[in-house]
């Protein structure tokens, strides 16, 4: 169970609330059952993601594998966006095949509201640890986009240039990546605020059987 802020005038901040909502709209899905659940978070509009992390077949003391990873860059009202996101990474993110039922007990849920936009004054203007990034560039009048979320890069132990040239390839870019394509890159920055369930947590939290 975690629980990070980004703080931030205004931003929306990612409850335990909220990622229970996910982990409910995921078990009804794979029930193909209504969801049931009333949320109990107003029904504020934040840009977010949602994330499905797996334990399964990962060692002791190394960090869970992505099972889909899917969110939005503008706003969305919470009630539906979470559902709608948990649903999609969980099973239509196309880099994995769809989470099944057996799944469910290696599963950890993680809610993302996006907060502090700005836009950066180069490609490097950012903070590994402290900021997620959108990259985007034109070459030949083909436009390439792409983000990762605030914890990725120190996640990858990758540093700024690490990050902005692996954002290039998740975007699309096969040329070479060197300090020509980086000087007409636009990077926007923004901070997030996270919360985090594993399933035991889950069931702790709903009293649910484990």
């Amino acid at each position: 169970m975690r629980e990070e802020s980004a703080g931030g005038k205004g931003g929306l901040e990612a409850t335990i609330e909220m990622v229970i909502y996910c982990w409910a709209a995921l078990l009804a899905a794979l029930k193909q059952r209504k969801l049931s659940m009333v949320p109990t978070f107003s029904d504020g509009e934040a840009p977010l993601f949602v994330t499905w992390t797996t334990m399964q077949g990962v060692p002791s003391g190394e960090d869970a594998d992505l099972r889909g990873c899917i969110g939005c860059l503008e706003p969305i009202g919470l009630h539906k966006g979470l559902v709608e996101y948990a649903e999609t990474s969980a099973f239509r993110d196309r880099r994995f095949t769809p989470i099944r039922d057996n799944e469910v007990p290696y599963l950890v849920c993680e809610v993302n509201l996006l907060t502090r936009f700005e836009e950066a004054a180069r490609w490097d203007d950012w903070v590994v640890g402290t900021h997620g990034i959108i990259l985007e560039f034109r070459h030949q009048g083909r436009r390439f986009s792409a983000t990762y979320l605030p914890h990725v890069a120190k996640q990858q132990g990758w540093d700024v240039v690490q990050t902005v040239d692996s954002l290039a390839r998740k975007a699309g870019w096969q040329g070479p990546v060197d300090d020509a394509l980086r000087s007409v890159m636009h990077v926007t920055r923004y901070q997030s605020s996270a919360s985090e369930l594993s399933w035991a947590d889950f069931c702790l939290h709903t009293g649910r059987e484990l």
